[in-house]
């Protein structure tokens, strides 16, 4: 049980980390925010700069 626990607490932690890390990365430089948005176009089949 506690394996398990410390585990997913390692999951859940590092999801954060990385979330909080782009979301930061995101607001602080706006070319991160451009190609965030540009590979999410290319998602849909089209790039947009």
């Amino acid at each position: 049980m506690k394996a398990k626990l410390n585990k997913w607490t390692l999951i859940l932690m590092s999801g954060l980390l990385i979330t909080s890390t782009v979301t930061a990365a995101i607001m602080v430089n706006p070319a991160a925010g451009w190609t965030a948005e540009a590979i999410m176009d290319t998602e849909e089949g089209s790039i947009i700069f």
